[in-house]
């Protein structure tokens, strides 16, 4: 039996993003989990008050705790697979040695490999009026549709923004900080995934942490698609990139 794959979103989505490639993954044999973290508090309106008390290590722990219960389940360590801040989950699950291979696909980067990325700045523009008092807060649709479906037919960004959910605002400011990752504690073959035109994450960012995976204990593979964007999970051809997965998976 192949390995199970744990899927993992990032920031205000849900486990819907991975269906394509959960289904590409399964008709291989995989069996995959694909979790929406804290959905009763993430919610796509009328978020719960408790969701300001949310932080980073909360997702962390909560990831690792079904990590675990795969390996219970299954008999064998996941393989895991994060998409954006899923990816840097990735990562410290990695530097954890409690996956058996790890896919980090157009990751958040860890703080060393941090990049100032203009086109952030639109991608995320709401939230430099988050005010102090502020406990939640949601991508705005403009710059969700500008930056993460930028290579997305139009004809389904509506559809794709209905499933955005809310974050707490101290979340989005701890990604801004960064989480340190030491590489040297990497001991299982890992993949970075690269989009040229990703206007959430800095190609130049990806690149860095595609370098810095590339130095760990078991050195790193990373591959750069130029044509795709941040939505590289869903987007027309993303079936090539699922292969290219496909392929590495099975030769590491």
């Amino acid at each position: 039996m192949a390995a199970p794959v744990l899927l993992i979103h990032g920031l205000g989505v849900d486990g819907s993003i991975w269906d394509g490639l959960r289904r590409y993954l399964e008709s291989e044999d995989f069996t995959c989990e694909a979790p929406t973290l804290f959905p009763e508090l993430r919610t796509v309106d009328n978020p719960a008050e408790r969701l300001k008390e949310l932080r980073f290590q909360d997702y962390v722990d909560e990831v690792k705790a079904h990590v675990f219960r795969m390996e219970e389940h299954y008999g064998q360590k996941p393989i895991v697979i994060g998409h954006a801040g899923g990816g840097l989950i990735a990562q410290i699950l990695a530097g954890l040695d409690l996956v058996s291979k790890a896919i980090f696909i157009t990751p958040a980067p860890p703080r060393d490999c941090r990049k100032n990325h203009l086109a952030a700045y639109v991608t995320y523009g709401n939230l430099a009026f988050v005010k102090r008092h502020d406990n939640y807060v949601k991508i705005w649709k403009t710059g969700f549709s500008w930056g993460y479906l930028n290579c997305v037919p139009k004809s389904r960004h509506d559809e794709i923004y209905s499933h955005v959910r809310y974050e707490s605002v101290d979340i989005f400011r701890e990604m801004s900080e960064g989480v340190s990752i030491d590489e040297r504690y990497v001991r299982i073959p890992t993949l970075t995934i690269i989009a040229g035109k990703d206007r959430a994450v800095s190609p130049m960012a990806g690149k860095m942490t595609a370098e810095k995976y590339a130095r760990a204990n078991y050195p790193g593979d990373f591959r750069h698609y130029p044509d795709h964007g941040h939505w590289i999970i869903d987007e027309p051809g993303t079936g090539y990139v699922a292969s290219d997965m496909l392929d590495w998976l099975e030769k590491v």
